[in-house]
């Protein structure tokens, strides 16, 4: 005869255990049904994909064809001509150091203040081009930084003037690779440090919550060319920021770049979003391999029937720059649009649409910079007067175009 007191426990430990079956259970569908509680595609009045295509809110096939503002939100110093492996962070320190941190505060807001302004979004949009991507450093948005407010003016502007814009993090906290582009603060990279780790999800929760209802907005650009150990963490980490993206908005499409400087696409055998495409860059330096290249990407496209898009290209010569575009154009490689790196920038090698001349008193300040011992520390009121000089010739108005290179980007715009 079995006792009350038995039969009550054999109940409980029952039920414990059909909870437990339950919980389990749970957690094993909780990614479907994050990707299923997304807005379906009918419904979505954002930028977004459907299937191997980026369509508008309506419906309708887009091509997002334009330039990166590369320069402006995170800074490359031999953009701005210091040294070719520089980083922001280093250049920033090092006028600190001379100037001091309340001009230094300065001058960085009267860079963001100049570099791009209301005009350079004006031109862009008369030259027919229909998107930017804005690289950002993941420091704008951190200790009272002005990001939100400057994105929030040239969101105005991209509306006024009919530019769709994509958000590409170009800098995560700690920095997603080595290279001076990921500005990495010396510390623990992004994949080595949990704290980064939850900061870049919280950075991208914000920026999702605050744009979650402006249609000008094409896309969230995770994480700009990362370099992991392992192409797993890289997976676990977009899946990370998705899902926070996800919690505040269910329309905006992700996009995703492949490992190895947005080449390697190999580690992603899912989707992590119904609303996601991936974004590759496509630079030629030894050998041209670009057909092969985007035949990688081609298969993966067709077989996971998702967009395929060229966040950045460029920095080569007039023939190259065609024939890469004459590639994107073919509608057998799948490439959904492309971003031209970069709208603006100091004299360099190769040419761009835009280039501003160099104060003769900011090079020397520059390759001071570059060279310190050998050339010594620069004086506090020459680096002033230089800062003030740089400013003023960042603006468009004294910009010269590159008509060659600009009738070459603005031929492959109507191509389908």
């Amino acid at each position: 005869m079995v006792s009350k007191n038995r039969m009550v426990f054999n109940i409980q430990e029952s039920s414990l255990k059909h909870l437990f079956l339950a919980a389990i259970a749970l957690l094993c569908i909780l990614p479907q049904l994050a990707l299923t509680a997304e807005m379906p595609s009918r419904e979505n009045r954002m930028v977004h994909r459907d299937g191997n295509r980026i369509v508008d809110g309506d419906g309708h096939p887009l091509k997002l064809r334009g330039v990166n503002l590369g320069g402006w939100l995170l800074w490359e110093p031999w953009m701005w001509g210091g040294h070719l492996l520089a980083s922001e962070s280093k250049l920033s320190s090092r006028l600190e150091s001379v100037v001091g941190p309340e001009q230094m505060a300065k001058f960085r807001q009267e860079v963001y203040d100049n570099f791009i302004t209301e005009a350079d979004i004006q031109r862009i949009s008369t030259l027919g081009f229909n998107v930017v991507r804005v690289p950002m450093n993941h420091t704008i948005f951190e200790n009272g930084g002005p990001g939100f407010q400057i994105l929030d003016r040239l969101l105005s502007w991209a509306d006024r003037y009919h530019v769709y814009v994509i958000l590409d993090l170009h800098s995560a906290p700690g920095g997603q690779a080595k290279i001076f582009t990921a500005d990495s603060d010396g510390g623990k990279l992004l994949w080595d440090s949990p704290e980064n780790q939850s900061r870049t999800v919280a950075l991208w929760k914000s920026i999702a919550q605050r744009y979650k209802d402006r249609r000008i907005v094409a896309g969230y650009d995770l994480l700009n060319e990362p370099a992991p150990e392992s192409g797993q963490q890289l997976f676990d980490m977009d899946r990370e920021i998705v899902a926070g993206i996800r919690e505040v908005d269910p329309a905006h499409m992700v996009i995703v770049e492949g490992s190895q400087y947005a080449s390697d696409f190999s580690m992603f055998n899912e989707l992590l979003s119904p609303n996601q495409a991936y974004s590759f860059h496509m630079y030629t330096r030894k050998q041209d391999n670009r057909s092969e290249k985007l035949a990688e990407i081609s298969r993966i496209s067709k077989a996971q029937n998702v967009p395929m898009w060229c966040g950045e290209f460029g920095e080569n010569n007039y023939e190259m720059i065609d024939s890469t575009l004459a590639l994107f154009d073919n509608p057998q490689n799948d490439v959904d649009g492309w971003a031209f790196w970069t709208w603006k920038r100091g004299p360099a090698p190769n040419p761009t649409l835009m280039t501003f001349d160099l104060p003769p008193q900011w090079k020397h300040v520059v390759e001071r910079d570059s060279s310190p011992l050998a050339l010594g520390k620069p004086k506090s009121n020459e680096t002033l007067e230089a800062m003030q000089q740089f400013v003023q010739a960042i603006r468009l108005d004294h910009a010269r175009p590159d008509p060659k290179m600009t009738s070459i980007l603005t031929s492959h715009l109507k191509r389908q």
